[in-house]
This record gives C-alpha cells, sequence and structure tokens, in this order.
C-alpha cells in the first residue's frame, strides 16, 4: 500500500495536522477563502509553525477527491502501522479485521468507531477492498490518524499466525447458533466482519474459532457492516473493561 495519501475535510484534516504535522506534505485550501479564512484559521497557524507548503485552489479542483472536502485537503506520507511486538506485551487486545470492504463509507465509519472504543488495531484485506481513500479519511473523521492498521494479500494465514500467537478468532455470521451475548470473548479477540452482502469468504470463515451473530427479528435481513461492526464491538470492548 502507498504511504502517500490524500485527506479532506476540516475535522479530518485537522487531525492530521495535529498528530503528525511533520509528515503532511501540503495542504490546499479553497481559493475562495484566500482573503477571510476563519474557518482554517488553525489548519493555517499548524502550517505554517511547520512549514507545510499552502496552495489555495478552487472548489472545483478539490472536488476530485470527493465533494465532502469542505474547503480543504492535506497530503500525508504517513499512516500508523500496528506495533506487534507491542501488541504481544499487552494482556488484553481487539483487534479487528476487514474481508472484502469496498465501501470507503463503511471503511470510514468503522475507522471511526473503533478509534473511539479503544480498538488495537486494523487489519484489512487487500484483494477486493477499499483503500484509505480521501472519502474514508473524511467518514473516519480522525480515526485514521489514532487508529493502526496492517494491510494483508490474504487474509487467512495471517488469522492463522495470530492463533498461533494466543489469539481467539471469532467471525460474524449470521447463520451461527451462538448470539454475541452468549459469548465471553478471549482476551487476545480478533473479530472478522465480511463484504457488503457476500459476509464472510469460504477461507476466512474455515479459520474461525467461532462464529457468532448478531440478533434480529427478521432473519432475511441484514445489518450494514459499519453497524454490525459498531454492535459487536462495542460487547466486546465492555467486557474488556
Amino acid at each position: 500500500m502507498k504511504s502517500l495519501r490524500t485527506v479532506i475535510g476540516i475535522h479530518s484534516t485537522l487531525e492530521a495536522l495535529k498528530v503528525r504535522p511533520q509528515k503532511v506534505v501540503q495542504m490546499w485550501i479553497k481559493k475562495e477563502a484566500e482573503k477571510s479564512a476563519h474557518q482554517y484559521e488553525e489548519a493555517l497557524s499548524i502550517a505554517k509553525k511547520n512549514k507545510i507548503k499552502v496552495q489555495f485552489i478552487h472548489s472545483q479542483q478539490l472536488d476530485r477527491w470527493g465533494r465532502g472536502h469542505q474547503g480543504i485537503a492535506v497530503e500525508v506520507n504517513e499512516t500508523p502501522q500496528i506495533d506487534w511486538k507491542k501488541l504481544s506485551q499487552k494482556s488484553r487486545v481487539v483487534l479487528l479485521a476487514l474481508d472484502g470492504l469496498e465501501d470507503p463509507q463503511n471503511l470510514g465509519a468503522i475507522f471511526r468507531t473503533a478509534w473511539l472504543m479503544g480498538v488495537d488495531g486494523l487489519i484489512i484485506s487487500e484483494t477486493r477492498s477499499v483503500g484509505l481513500t480521501p472519502t474514508v479519511s473524511k467518514v473516519a473523521s480522525g480515526g485514521v490518524e489514532h487508529l493502526p492498521v496492517e494491510f494483508c494479500s490474504q487474509l487467512a494465514p495471517k488469522l492463522s499466525d495470530l492463533k498461533e500467537e494466543g489469539y481467539w478468532v471469532y467471525g460474524l455470521h449470521h447463520e451461527s447458533p451462538k448470539e454475541v451475548s452468549e459469548v465471553i470473548f478471549a482476551e487476545k479477540t480478533v473479530l472478522i466482519l465480511g463484504a457488503e452482502g457476500q459476509g464472510l469468504r469460504g477461507g476466512t470463515k474455515k479459520v474461525c474459532d467461532e462464529l457468532v451473530r448478531l440478533p434480529q427479528v427478521d432473519a432475511h435481513a441484514s445489518y450494514n457492516v459499519s453497524v454490525a461492526g459498531a454492535m459487536i464491538t462495542y460487547e466486546v470492548c465492555r467486557q474488556k473493561k
């Protein structure tokens, strides 16, 4: 995965500037605000302090990264990576693994939820998956800057390695006989969320130690994956506390 990424939106760009100012390559602000950029005052102050190049461009030029840019974007050359050595020293760990998510809105929402709930890291399969797009960063509203992430070419082998290190792998699957409220999650937990529509892929499902499901009144319907992720992550983090 390329380390260079574009972040859009006021909250997301400010978080990038605050967390890793030395890694922000440049900043763009809509030209219409060049003479009265009050809403970008904090961003401009950080940019000036850290000698970050600032360009004022037309709002339409910012649209190439997504219409939710709010008139500002930054380019960053660093993403927080999972520190496996550090995690090995912790007695309680919660990781989320994503098996082929394609919607940037869902990935951004998962980043935001996982960050705020104290998840230790996010593992993302590169196959048929969305990357850290500007929209993902915008929806995450700063979560991308705080939540360590690792992209892997194949998810199943990575999960098998984690099992060897003492992790217990849970897959969210609607056909499981066991509801999430019936499960006592392991001290070192990996939660796997499947792709929109498709769910868990066969190889990923096989590597799970246990499948769990969320309660629902209609067996033929399903939760949005980011909502399902928030629900099960809350339960796991609640138990850990």
